[in-house]
Order: structure tokens, then sequence, then C-alpha cells
């Protein structure tokens, strides 16, 4: 009988039996029926009628009154289904990414989203520094820093990944690997956007709670994490990188944590969304890369 409301709410808002059956290809002769079978369901009239018109009665006017929003939400659940298939969602999207977010946590993964939206167009920049996406016309952001802030943006921490020390695996055939934190002011240090040469720090034991301040001396400084990693191959420094990045490299062997419960920071991870140009597009690929963030993996 639902149906038979929703048809009724339609023929109020087409004025006329006629305008609505060529609108929702049904016989008039059907709608008039199915009008009758609900004003006998509810025991009440709800048309006055004459040969050409018709006019609400007062119940008539409650029925409609009452269910004509709830006809406006249904048809926009409808029309949301619809387009949420594969098939049908489309359009372009201008997406700014971490460099080390992207090459080992969304890269991986973007040839799924492709498979499964193939008429999105992705238009990926890598994110060098802050700026504002409204002024720039980028619709999302993902990264390891706040991006300038407006009242057309909308930024949410997805998870925050820990900033440690590590070497190659061939380190320790050359030095002695570091005990305690304060071992790592006798050892070579390649420094970055967070340890800078001459730096104060207070390293968290995640085991025991304790905190311990060491005094940091980098020899070289590099803004690129996968400089660090090249300038590390050589098994005389010890650098500083998150641990997302270092996930694979540590499972193959490559490279080694240094004082592995101990951490430098936690360092929050940035979505932000372009308010302005937020859509349903917009949303799905904000969901995916909150479920790139929340594996943590590449794989």
């Amino acid at each position: 009988m639902y149906d038979n409301v929703f048809l009724f709410i339609k023929l109020v808002d087409f004025a006329s039996y006629s305008n609505l059956a060529r609108a929702v290809k049904i016989p008039q002769p059907s709608i008039s029926r199915k009008i009758q079978q609900l004003e006998e369901y509810l025991q009440v009239r709800l048309l006055h009628r004459d040969n050409r018109n018709f006019s609400l009665t007062n119940a008539g006017e409650d029925l409609y009154n009452r269910f004509k929003a709830s006809e406006q939400a249904l048809a926009q659940d409808l029309e949301l289904v619809w387009l949420l298939q594969p098939q049908n969602l489309e359009g372009t999207l201008r997406v700014a990414l971490a460099p080390s977010l992207a090459e080992e946590l969304v890269v991986p993964k973007l040839a799924r989203f492709n498979a499964r939206y193939p008429k999105v167009v992705l238009q990926i920049s890598m994110l060098a520094s802050s700026f504002d996406l409204t002024v720039k016309n980028f619709d999302l952001a993902l990264g390891v820093r706040p991006l300038a802030t407006s009242d057309f943006v909308k930024v949410q921490i997805l998870r925050k990944f820990c900033l440690r020390f590590y070497a190659s695996a061939n380190y320790a055939l050359q030095h002695k690997i570091p005990l305690q934190p304060l071992d790592l002011e006798q050892h070579r240090l390649i420094g970055g956007a967070i340890v800078k040469q001459k730096s104060s720090f207070v390293m968290h034991n995640l085991t025991t709670g304790h905190e311990e301040t060491v005094y940091l001396h980098s020899c070289i400084n590099h803004d690129s994490v996968y400089q660090s990693l090249n300038l590390a191959k050589s098994g005389d420094f010890i650098f500083s990188a998150l641990d997302f990045v270092m996930q694979s490299r540590i499972q193959d062997g490559s490279f080694i944590e240094i004082l592995p419960e101990y951490i430098l920071k936690e360092i929050p991870c940035y979505l932000t969304q372009n308010t302005v140009t937020q859509n349903l597009l917009a949303n799905e690929f904000a969901k995916f890369l909150t479920q790139c963030i929340s594996d943590g993996t590449s794989k």
C-alpha cells in the first residue's frame, strides 16, 4: 500500500492524472484504480473529483503533508543507490598527497579504486608544503602536516604514526648498536623535517612510559625520507622515519629498528576536504583514503 501512497503524492505534485501517466508510464485508469484502493484502505475520501480536475479533501491534504518529505527522502535515497553503482559514478577529482603516504599506502591500492570506478579521473599532485585547498582548487589532501585552514575546509585526523630511528641491516657490522637513547649522541645521524641539526628531543619508551631527553646532532640534513634511505644504505648513518615507511623494509631485512621500544614523536595523518567542492565522488574517495591509512600497509 505504500507505493499507492507515493503515487498519490506524485499525483498531487503533477496536478493531473494525464500528466502523471505520461511521467511514470502507467495507464491513467491504473492510477485511478490505485488511488481508489488507497481510499478504501484508509476508509477516507482523498480527492474531490470532476470530469477533468480534482482537489484535495482535508484527509487528502493531511496525507500529502505527512508523506511528502518521506517521498522526497525515498527518491533521494534511490538516486544515491543508483549513483553509487560503480558504473554510474563519474567525474574528476584533484587530489594532493604527501609523497611518503602516496608511495607507501595509497598508490599501491589505486588500481583497486580505478577498477571499481572506471569513469572517475584522478588528478594527483604531490603535497610539498602547506597551502589552501580552496585557493588551489583541490578537492582533497592527505598529509602529515596540517594545511592552511579556512571556513571552507574540513579537517580530520585519520590516525597517528610513530617517528622512530632506523639503520641499514649492515650498520651493526660497522658500528655498535645503541642500547639506550643517550648512546645516539655518539652516532652519526641523518636529519630531516623533524630531527634537525643540534636538536634536543624527549624520547618515549612505549613499554615502561619512561621518558629520556637526548641531544641529537645530525651531520647531514635532508627533507626527503627516501634520500635518507639511500644515504643510510652505506651502513654509516642512523636516521629517523615514520613507521609506515619502514614497515616493508624491516620485514624484508634490509633495515633494522634502532631502540625499537622508543619513539621520538607521534605524527598525525590529516585528511583535508574542500567543502565547496564536496560531493558524492569526493566522499567516496575520502572513504578510500581513510581505508588506506587505516590499513597502514601497502600490501
